[in-house]
């Protein structure tokens, strides 16, 4: 897979290499968490309503050498907190049990809590270096992105009508706003190859189309 998706699995690597700096969000004695405390709150931490409740929680609950170490980085560099502190938003602020942080993400059109707390650490990032946060922009980032990393689950050979098994994918493009990505199957009857992009449907491919799966 080549382009974004590449280029997040590297960051993702990092992030393991950065283990013990991310998951000290948990409070594994390294650095501690303040988050405050909501006894009605399933969690037993208070779950902020919104984009802007949450990122004066973070300001609240993170120690500010960790903030600080966050503000001097790069927005890309928030994905080290994905597994760390980004699991503990997930966790703890019901993201994945329909909280009502959960449920405001989705009434922007977020589905998956990846994607939310995704957003949450970069909107702090931005809000730490005085940028804007331009949710809707973020929100569509996201969209776009599994737009075209999602195909039907049922495909159909034209030429002989049977199922298309996809079996593997290509990103042809880093930017998102030019994304593309090709899902490549093969004919359960024949064997022939095909193609599926969001934006053409099925087709069959031609050689140098085959060749971004060689890459």
């Amino acid at each position: 897979m080549k382009g974004r998706h590449q280029h997040l699995c590297a960051l993702v690597a990092a992030a393991l290499l950065l283990w013990p700096l991310s998951a000290s969000a948990q409070n594994d004695g390294t650095i501690r968490l303040s988050p405050t405390v909501d006894a009605d709150s399933y969690s037993g931490f208070l779950i902020p309503g919104d984009i802007n409740e949450a990122i004066a929680e973070l300001h609240r609950m993170l120690p500010a050498e960790f903030v600080k170490t966050m503000r001097e980085g790069t927005e890309d560099d928030m994905i080290i907190h994905h597994f760390g502190l980004g699991m503990w938003l997930r966790n703890n602020w019901g993201l994945w049990r329909g909280s009502i942080l959960q449920t405001y993400f989705a009434g922007l059109g977020l589905d998956h809590p990846d994607d939310m707390s995704g957003v949450i650490l970069d909107s702090f990032w931005r809000s730490l270096n005085g940028k804007p946060l331009d949710l809707e922009a973020q929100v569509e980032h996201y969209v776009t992105y599994w737009k075209h990393w999602s195909y039907p689950e049922s495909l159909v050979c034209p030429t002989h009508g049977a199922e298309v098994d996809i079996y593997t994918s290509a990103e042809l493009s880093e930017a998102t706003e030019d994304l593309r990505v090709l899902h490549l199957g093969k004919c359960e009857k024949e064997g022939e190859y095909w193609v599926y992009e969001a934006e053409r449907g099925l087709f069959e491919p031609d050689d140098e189309t085959l060749q971004f799966f060689k890459e």
